[in-house]
């Protein structure tokens, strides 16, 4: 993984996809989003992420959802695999979403429930 790094990326199918930086509209819908799950998800004794940590997909990628809910504890300090709920925000400016990203991949989490 790329804990070390500056630079953030995401990895489909063998290949490593460079992160652009959010704007600031993007990142006040991001906090806007985590705060209001924060307090219901701490009290379910659900983890919260914001953008920093990595979702393996049943497809073998790799990418960092904008906003994750995880209750169950896969005992991997820096990635995550069984979320029950994601937040992506996307943008008319923004590229399109990488395939990574798409709903195809997204959708097909063996324990992902929708609910927490």
């Amino acid at each position: 993984m790329e804990r070390a790094g500056e630079v953030r990326h995401e990895f489909v199918d063998g290949k490593r996809v460079a992160l652009e930086g959010a704007s600031k509209t993007h990142s006040r819908i991001k906090l806007n989003i985590t705060l209001a799950l924060g307090a219901v998800v701490i009290e379910r004794g659900c983890r919260l992420h914001c953008g920093n940590t990595h979702l393996l997909t049943s497809c073998k990628r790799y990418y960092y959802p904008d906003v994750m809910v995880v209750c169950q504890d896969n005992g991997d300090a820096y990635l995550e695999e069984t979320p029950c709920f994601i937040a992506e925000i996307i943008s008319k400016a923004q590229k399109p979403p990488t395939e990574a990203r798409s709903s195809k991949h997204t959708a097909t989490f063996p324990a992902f429930s929708g609910t927490c």
